[in-house]
């Protein structure tokens, strides 16, 4: 019997594809302040807006910061 050597997909713990400012702050140890002072000054291009205008943030945002 041979051991298994790749990871079952299933298994492995999902990707999450968006993020509120609050998760995405802890996850990269930025203020929130510090963030939208980001996406002020260009850093951070196209956040989309849910209905109620809170910032949704993508795993690129994640990537960039």
């Amino acid at each position: 019997m041979v051991p298994q050597t790749q990871e079952n997909p299933s298994q492995s713990s999902p990707r999450k594809d968006t993020y509120a400012i609050g998760e995405l702050s802890r996850l990269v140890n930025l203020s929130q302040r510090t963030i939208r002072y980001y996406e002020e000054i260009g850093l951070l291009h196209s956040v989309r807006r849910i209905e109620n205008g809170k910032r949704v943030f993508t795993d690129g945002d994640v990537r960039r910061l």
